[in-house]
C-alpha cells in the first residue's frame, strides 16, 4: 500500500466519532458509511468497482482537508475490500453511527412502472 493510501487508511480507521474536532469527526461518520458499504457489497456480491464508488460518495461526504488524490483513495478502499475477512462484522459503534444514505435503495415491484398494486 502507498504512503500516502496508507496514511488516508489509517487516519479513516482512527478516526474518532466523538472528537472535538468536527473534520475528525465527519471522518468517522464517513469511515461507518464505508464501512455500511462494504458488509453490503460483500453480501450482495457487489464488484470492486461498485463498492469503491459507493465509498468515495461516504469519504468525499466527510469534507476532509487532508484527502489525498483520489487515486490514492482508491487504492486505500480496494485495500479494505481485498483483505476485509469474510464473517467481518463492523463494530457496534459503526452499525449505530452508519447513515442512511450508505444503504443501497430497496426497489420493490411498487416502485416499477407497471407492477401490479
Amino acid at each position: 500500500l502507498p504512503v500516502v493510501a496508507s496514511n488516508f487508511l489509517g487516519a479513516l480507521l482512527d478516526a474518532a466519532v466523538d472528537s472535538a474536532d468536527a473534520e475528525i469527526s465527519g471522518l468517522a461518520r464517513a469511515r461507518s458509511g464505508v464501512l455500511a458499504v462494504l458488509v453490503q457489497a460483500r453480501r450482495e456480491g457487489h464488484s470492486l468497482a461498485r463498492f469503491q464508488a459507493d465509498a468515495m460518495l461516504q469519504v468525499y461526504s466527510a469534507h476532509y482537508a487532508n484527502l489525498p488524490s483520489g487515486a490514492d483513495v482508491r487504492t486505500a478502499l480496494r485495500y479494505l475490500f481485498d483483505n476485509l475477512p469474510a464473517d467481518w462484522q463492523p463494530p457496534a459503534e459503526d452499525k449505530a453511527e452508519a447513515r442512511p444514505e450508505a444503504q443501497a435503495p430497496q426497489s420493490s415491484s411498487e416502485d416499477e412502472p407497471g407492477a401490479e398494486p
